[in-house]
């Protein structure tokens, strides 16, 4: 006999906010299960790492209104975007390239692009057109990761 712990892949649990295309707009709380190491080094999967690699249907627990925990699988195709505030982004010299994104459901959202970008991604448009479904985004004080999948306007402000 086994033990069934023995085949358990560790992970990390972070709490996410997802709008989703059933949500009307609203926040629902989440937990993604994260790789306690990024394929790409040393550190803890990142988000925008474990939307673009994982399959189809993602493995999660919602948090329901009286904090009750129900594990769900979430379609990556009706995810609009996912908010990380566990970490308050404070915005920096490296801030740039801001936009008005618009969603497929109505939804505006005024984002910026904070990373350094090799110079054949400088252009939103080269940053909207890489490879991924799910880029990193800053909106106020938080991450966010958007399904470009979804976005069907994009007014560049900078």
């Amino acid at each position: 006999m086994y033990i069934q712990d023995d085949y358990k892949i560790p992970k990390e649990r972070k709490k996410v906010q997802v709008f989703m295309s059933d949500s009307n707009q609203f926040a629902q709380k989440f937990i993604f299960f994260l790789n306690e190491r990024s394929k790409y080094g040393s550190s803890i999967e990142g988000i925008e790492e474990f939307l673009n690699e994982s399959d189809q249907f993602i493995p999660s627990i919602q948090i329901m209104p009286n904090d009750v925990e129900v594990f769900t699988m979430l379609n990556k195709n009706d995810i609009y975007y996912v908010v990380d505030d566990s970490l308050p982004y404070e915005n920096d010299a490296e801030t740039k390239k801001a936009a008005t994104l618009i969603l497929k459901n109505g939804t505006k959202l005024d984002v910026s692009i904070h990373k350094k970008k090799p110079k054949d991604q400088c252009r939103i448009l080269d940053y909207m057109n890489k490879n991924g479904h799910f880029l990193e985004f800053v909106a106020g004080s938080s991450i966010i990761y958007i399904n470009t999948n979804c976005v069907s306007k994009i007014i560049c402000t900078d």
